[in-house]
Parts: C-alpha cells; structure tokens; sequence
C-alpha cells in the first residue's frame, strides 16, 4: 500500500483548522528556536491529538511502515504509525532526505509539502522533499499551511516553550489510545484538569534533526535527559504486554530518573481506565467517610488508605516482567542508539550488573505495593546493589519471608498492618533484625483487632535491634488487645536504637494502656542520646492520668538533643493541673526544645492553675521559638489562667510563633482577651499568632478592642488570624477597633480609610485573617483569595506559604492578579468580609485553561463548581450581593445576632471604590 501525496496534504490542512496548529511557526519560522527539553505537552493537547487520529486516519489510509499495511481499527494506532504517517511529514523540513519507498509521487513530482525527487546515495534509494509551493495550487486551496516550518510537533500545539513537570518514557509500539487513557489516570489522580504538562519523545523531538539535536556533549546531556532533570518526577507507561520492561531507552530512563531522585509514577490502562502507582498518597486521595467505622467511631478513611484502594485496580500481573529486566538485552531501534546505551552503562551508570539490579528491585517494590510476591521480585530484594525500601501491606511481608526475603539492603518499611496477627508481627520483627541498614519504619496498626501484647513485645525488641534506625512512627490506635506490657517493650527497645532521631507513637482509644506504660516510654526515650522530635497521641486514653504524663515529661527531659515535642492527649479525663504543671517543670530542663505542642481540648480536669505552670515556663525556655496549645472545651479556663499565661508569653525571648485555641472556654471574657493582647505585644520577635475564641460568650467588644491594642505593639508581627465565631457580643465597634490596633504594627499597616488602618484582611470560615505577605494589597484592590472552605482543589493549589496567607512564596499563579474586590452574603465567611476565590482572566496561562466556558463570564452557571468564577466586579447595589457566582454550592447561612451585622463595615470602602 502506497501514501497517496495529496492524501498527505490534505490532512496536514484538516490538521491546522481542526488542531488549531501554530500557524506563526508554519508561516514564519524555518527552523526551530525553542530548546528540545522546554516542548511540553498538556494531556489537552494530546487528546485533541487523538480525536484527530480516531476521525480522520481511516479517511486518508493510514499505514504501517515496515508492512505498508493498512492500519484499519483507529484504536490499533501506536506511536510508529504516528509519526510516519503524520507527525514527520508535517515537521520534514526544505530538502530532508528520507529512504521511504511507499511514497507514490505523483504529478509534477508533488510531495508532502512541495516537490520530491527519487535519487540513489550509498545504495540506498531515498526521496528528497523540497518544500514549496507545489505547481499551479488551486484557488483558495491552503496550500500556505505547509510552508518553511522545520521543527517538532509540540510546537505546532503552542507557541512558546514549557518546561515539563513529567516527564514521560513509553513504548512506541503502544495504541495512542491507551497512553493517552493511562494519563488520564495520572491526571485524575493529581487533579490536573488536563493542563498538567509532559514531555514526550515524539511530540518534542525534531523527527528530522534528532541527531543535531542531540548534541556533542553525551547522552546524559543531551534534551531528553535534561527534560528529566527539569521535570518533578518521571511517568513510566506500562502497555498491556509490559513490552516497554523489554525496551533499552525507556528502562536507561527509568533507572536515570531515580539516581537522579525523581520519584517514578507507573501508569497503566485497563479496562478503559487509566490506574497510578505513586509512593505517596495522591492530591485525588482525600479522606472519605468511613463505610464501617470500627467501635470508636472514626469518622474518615485517611488517605494512606485511600490511596492503597485506588492502587488495589492496577494489574500487577503487568509488573512481572520488570522484576527480571536485563537492559543489556533489551530491545532498541536504532543499532547506534544501543551502543551509546551500552556505552553510557558502562562509563556512567555503574555497568550492567548493578543497572539491572536497580530495574528489577524498582519492579519488584511496586510489586510488593500491591501485595504481589513471586520468587523473582523476592531474588530482586535478595540481590539488591542499592538499598531500597519497601511499601506495601504487612501479611504480604510475611509471605515474602516465608519464600526467602531478606532485608540486607533494605533502608525503609512502610507497612499497612490492620489484618496481622501476633505472629505476623513477630516475622516482621525477625526481619527487623536482619536489616543493619533499616533507618525509616512506619507501621500502622490501627483497629487491628488481632494484634495483642505478645506481637507488640517482639516487635519491640526488633526494633532494639536495629542499629541504623533513626525514623520510626508507630500507629496502635484503637488496638483493643495491647496493654502496658506491650508500650513498655516498645520503649525498651526504641530506648536501646543509638540513632533514633524522630519518633511518632500513636495510641488513641486504647483503653488498656495506662500510667505504668506511659512511665516506660518516657523513661527509656530519656536513653536516646540524638532524639529530637518525639510525638505522642494517647486521645481517649481514660486509664492515662497525671501520674504517667508527668513521668513521661521526666523522661523526656533527659534526653540531650530533644527539640520538639508534641502531646496530644484530647479527652483524656484523669488529666489535670497537675500534669500540665509537670510538662513544663520536666521539660524547661530540656537544654534544646525549640517547639512545643499540647493538645488537651475537653479535659475538663484541667484549669486556672494548669495555664499558671505553664507561664514562668515559657519565659524560663529561652529557646522556644513555636508553642501551639489547645485547651477547647476546658471549661475550668478563664481570666486569671490566661492572664498568667500572657505573662509568660510576654517574657519569651525568642519566641516567634504563637498558636492558641480556647474555643469554648466560657469562663474566658474581656479580661483574659485584654491581657493575652498586652502579653503578646510585649513578645520581643512575635511574627505569627492565630487565636480561636469561638463561642467564648463572655468576650465582647472591649476585650476584642484591646486585644488589637496589645497586638499593635507587636512590630515585627506579620501573620494574624483570629475567629470570634459565636461570640454574640462582638459587633462592627469592636472588629473596626482590632483594625486600627492592629494598624500600629508597621508590618501590618500600609494606609488608613475611613479611620481604618489595615492591610490583607480576609476572612474565611469565620475567620478574621491579617497579614502582611506580598499576594495582595487588600483594600486597594484584592487579588483572588482561596477560601478554607472552598472546594478541595482550591485548597491544594495554594503553596505551603499561601496556607495562611503569607503570600511570601514564589509561587503567585495559585493567587491570581487584576481582580476586583467580591463581595457576597454567603457563608464563605461570616465576620468582616466575604472575599470569595476569584481566578482572573488576566491571569497566568494555566489559571485560564482551569476554567470551564461557562465561567468565563462569571456566571458561575458551568458543570465545574471547582474551578471558580474569573473578573467579578462590585455589585452595583448594596446588599443585593450573589454568592452564587462566585463560589457554587455553597448555601447561604443565616447569621443572627449582632453578629449579623460585621459585613457592614466595609461599606464606606464599597462605596469608595465604585465612585
């Protein structure tokens, strides 16, 4: 079967209307000017691509190149058949010379894009395009589409270069439907939204000057490696036959991605789906309600376990094949590309021998995550040049070491361990000892109901028994079965691990553990000489009393290198003053401590003399820099605790971060408030504090008054959030009156209005939020603020520095330019102001495609309620305001009381800007 030239020319000019193809790169440019690793592609991009491909290759006879057979099932297209028939007559420059004799030429020499000429060079026949005008064209045929153009096919698709976040290796021999289709699931899976950009070999890639492009300086420097250098990590496309495992440039990629850190997604397609292994739970696996919420209650599936149910659809069986990678006789094209490959193995990467083992230990630990063992991927661990580490489930770990499994190499264990029973846990600590190079172990028992204090016992002493352990965090909550006599061997041997350096120990809801185990822990972790981060959750532990918290900060204080400390200890109703006041008399001996949490929300034993301990404390700590401590629902808290509290705070040296949640306290009013702000403001290098005093009916607009008074005096503050939710007698006097004190701090303060001094005030949730960060001068013309309670994907495009509104990262796209300020009556926010998230038109280029057409005049009325409303004006009335276009979804909350009132305040600022 022979290409028909004008076939070929017809679809390149179907091609530029229906792809919309850069036509300022077909028209003017004669030879590429953008770097090879800046041409990425969006998935959009790529499935307008296979729209393309599924209509029209039928319609022009699309064929195989080695068969010169007709490719009639669109679905059966792979990258070959790509590329031939499409991509590289469309990019071929002027003159490129191609040996291709099932290219018919027909009258007056007339080729892809001009003329072509049949000529003999080294025995071979070849076929020179010469581009141009072909002959006598037609009137108002577009011949002009097909001009000087020589360059890759990404260009076509957009016109300015973009540096990719993943980079793609894959099998050519592939359908484009199924690659296209295991995207998908990598784009869901991350919520993309399809502009998430890849780069892809045969899209960036000149198909005519590969090797000019390719450079002089190595393989290793060459566009492609570089792209995987700039991208954030590497997707590997297994097709269903696992072939690319067999493929010798997509495997050197994967083993170069991980040498060079980058994290390597599988994806996969099957059934029509696209299916993703990632190390870590993805921004798609959200917590979920619970289906069957074991007898405490839990409310969420966390994402750990959401991710292990996505991933639970990958078929494992493809993986097989990666667990027995030879590279050296692995399949290439190109017989020169295989001896640079070889070459580069040998002079760079170590040789064959350790290349192989990396590709098989990488095949069989995704494997292993998906609960698959076979005697190669257990060979792979055995064998191992590198160390690696091992995620999965922990009865899948038993199985591996009934079949041989040895952990010489292995650095880290993350194990789900719900369904192990003490003797499943014993194996696992009969490999803990084995592993001299273990230093991560995460294991997560929580509402296993099979796992008792004998299991507990020998994993402690595993544990004991690891000499490069320096990570471990350990999960028990809501384990029925264990008791005192499994948290002590725990400690015992955590206390004997020379370099623990972080520890995490959670055992909410287990009712059989009490002081005794407490004691045990705290004295064995007072032995680990470099421990610097200890966590500890005993929530709902009602045997856990006075006593054993105050052994534990003991305990804890003797340990040299301790620097932050965290107790959550929520609902544990033994607690009292007593232990509070035992925390920080234990713990200001600790010479290091830099960071201190205390969670201890509804104690109801906890009061007035609890927050006095904890006063000289901190002045006597001049390390300290962060506290968080929430006392909500402490009802024995009011005034005098907090006025000894503020003390404290006040004489903090280096105190810099302060956190605090009273929310419920109803013994808390004016005076407590008053002398919070005096101590804060007193607070020599204070830049961040959040205060909660939800539903505290007792403050009111004196104490609000003056607490921005005391938080004014504060210079160096830059970041404020408060919520006074439910505090009836807080009104519009006393929330302009926390504006102007807060005005004084020169940080916060940039202009004065209407007797307001204030600058990034925005409120969500309830919350009233000041800050000084670089995203928007806020009342002289918001920028779009993402609300807390917005949709999720909101939430997860803000940067960690835009969490609380600091606005100091680099990233400003999340946070769109040139909005004016919204304004509504909706529940985003009930204080101050309603600021709801406005993504701007105007904005940079990926905030633009997140929108759907029907927000693209604000309406508001489109089926995606994620991606929000650009460029919403004033409203032209007061207080005909609409939520709706802004933020769908959301209804509306009645607000009473005085309460119901904040949002006026910024009418005179309302008013101001429309003139």
């Amino acid at each position: 079967m022979q290409l028909e030239i004008s076939q070929v020319q017809q679809q390149l000019d179907e091609a530029v209307s229906i792809l919309d193809l850069q036509l300022v790169h077909l028209l003017s440019r004669k030879k590429s000017t953008i770097k090879p690793e800046l041409r990425a592609i969006s998935l959009a991009d790529l499935r307008r691509v296979v729209k393309f491909v599924l209509d029209k290759c039928a319609a022009y006879g699309w064929v195989d190149e080695r068969s010169k057979a007709v490719v009639s099932d669109p679905r059966k297209i792979d990258w070959y058949h790509l590329v031939y028939n499409f991509v590289g007559p469309v990019t071929a420059p002027a003159g490129h010379e191609v040996v291709d004799d099932s290219i018919r030429i027909g009258t007056d020499h007339e080729a892809p894009g001009g003329e072509a000429d049949w000529f003999q060079h080294q025995g071979r026949r070849r076929l020179r395009y010469v581009r141009g005008f072909p002959p006598s064209p037609e009137v108002g045929k577009p011949d002009k589409f097909v001009r000087t153009f020589s360059g890759s096919f990404a260009e076509l698709l957009w016109k300015d270069s973009r540096s990719a976040e993943w980079f793609v290796s894959h099998y050519w021999g592939e359908p484009l439907v199924d690659f296209a289709t295991s995207l998908d699931g990598h784009d869901q899976a991350y919520r993309l939204e399809g502009v998430g950009l890849y780069w892809v070999s045969a899209f960036a890639n000149s198909q005519t000057h590969i090797g000019e492009e390719l450079g002089t300086q190595g393989m290793l420097c060459s566009p492609l490696f570089r792209a995987l250098q700039l991208s954030q990590a590497a997707v590997l496309v297994i097709d269903a036959a696992s072939e690319v495992t067999r493929r010798m440039w997509c495997m050197l990629e994967s083993v170069v991605a991980t040498r060079h850190g980058k994290e390597l997604l599988l994806v996969t397609a099957d059934g029509g789906a696209g299916h993703v292994l990632t190390s870590d739970p993805a921004p798609a696996d959200t917590p979920l309600p619970c289906p069957s919420p074991c007898d405490y209650a839990m409310e969420f599936v966390m994402p750990e376990q959401v991710q292990r149910n996505r991933q639970a659809l990958f078929p494992a069986e493809r993986l097989n094949a990666a667990a027995t990678t030879n590279l050296e006789s692995a399949s290439v094209s190109n017989r020169n590309d295989a001896k640079m490959i070889i070459e580069v193995v040998h002079k760079e990467l170590g040789g064959f021998e350790r290349v192989n083992s990396d590709l098989r230990v990488l095949g069989a630990a995704a494997m292993f995550k998906l609960g698959k063992v076979t005697p190669d991927s257990v060979l792979a661990f055995n064998e191992a040049a590198e160390p690696f580490a091992l995620t999965g489930d922990g009865c899948t770990f038993q199985k591996a070491k009934s079949m041989g499994l040895e952990l010489r190499q292995c650095s880290g264990v993350t194990f789900s361990c719900k369904k192990i029973e003490d003797a499943g846990v014993q194996v696992l600590a009969q490999g803990l000892v084995q592993a001299s190079k273990l230093s991560i172990v995460v294991l997560d028992f929580s509402c296993c109901t099979q796992v008792g204090d004998a299991g507990v016992e020998a994993l402690g002493s595993g544990l004991g028994h690891a000499p490069s352990l320096s990570s471990v965090v350990l999960d028990f909550s809501c384990c029925e079965r264990i008791g005192d006599a499994a948290v002590q061997a725990v400690g015992q041997g955590l206390g004997q691990a020379p370099n623990l350096s972080s520890l995490v120990l959670r055992f909410s809801h287990c009712q059989g553990i009490g002081d005794a185990g407490i004691q045990a822990v705290g004295q064995a972790l007072g032995q680990a000489s470099i421990l610097s981060s200890v966590v500890l959750d005993v929530v709902s532990c009602m045997q856990i009393g006075d006593a054993g918290i105050q052994a534990l900060a003991h305990g804890l204080a003797q340990a040299p290198s301790l620097i932050t400390v965290e107790l959550i200890a929520v609902s544990c109703e033994r607690l009292g003053d007593t232990s509070m006041q035992a925390v920080c008399q234990a713990l200001g001996q600790a010479p290091n401590l830099s960071s201190l949490i205390l969670k201890s929300a509804c104690c109801e034993r906890i009061g007035d003399a609890g927050l006095q301990g904890l006063g000289p404390f901190f002045a006597q700590t001049p390390t300290l820099k962060s506290i968080e401590l929430d006392f909500a629902f402490c009802p024995r808290i009011g005034d005098a605790g907090l006025q000894a509290l503020a003390q404290g705070l006040g004489n903090a040296p280096n105190l810099s971060s302060v956190q605090l949640d009273f929310s419920s306290c109803e013994r808390i009013g004016d005076a407590g408030v008053e002398a919070l702000g005096q101590g804060l403001g007193n607070a020599p290098n204070l830049s961040s504090v959040q205060l909660s005093f939800s539903s505290c009916e007792r403050i009111g607009d004196a104490g609000v008054e003056a607490l921005g008074q005391g938080l004014g005096d504060a210079n160096g503050l830059r970041l404020v959030v408060m919520s006074f939710d439910g505090c009836e007698l807080v009104g519009d006097a006393g929330m302009q009156a926390l504006a102007q004190g807060l005005g004084k701090s020169s940080n916060l303060s940039i202009q004065d209005f209407d007797g307001m001094s204030t600058r990034h005030v925005f409120a969500t949730g309830g919350m009233l939020s000041i800050s000084s960060g670089d995203v928007v001068p806020m009342l002289e013309g918001l920028d779009a603020v993402i609300p807390d309670t917005g949709p999720g994907d909101q939430m997860e495009r803000l940067t960690p520095e835009h969490q609380l509104g600091m606005g100091t990262g680099p990233d400003e796209q999340d946070v769109a330019p040139d909005v004016e300020l919204s304004l509504s009556t909706g529940n985003v926010v009930s204080a101050v102001v309603v600021l709801d998230a406005v993504i701007s038109a105007n904005g940079p280029e990926d905030q633009r495609q997140r929108q759907t057409q029907g927000h693209q005049a604000g309406t508001g009325t489109g089926p995606d309620v994620q991606d929000v409303a650009p460029e919403i004006q004033l409203p032209q009335e007061w207080p005909e305001l609409d939520v709706q276009d802004v933020v769908p979804e959301i209804a509306p909350r009645q607000v009473s009381g005085r309460g119901a009132q904040r949002s006026s305040w910024c009418l005179p600022f309302c008013r101001r800007r429309q003139g």
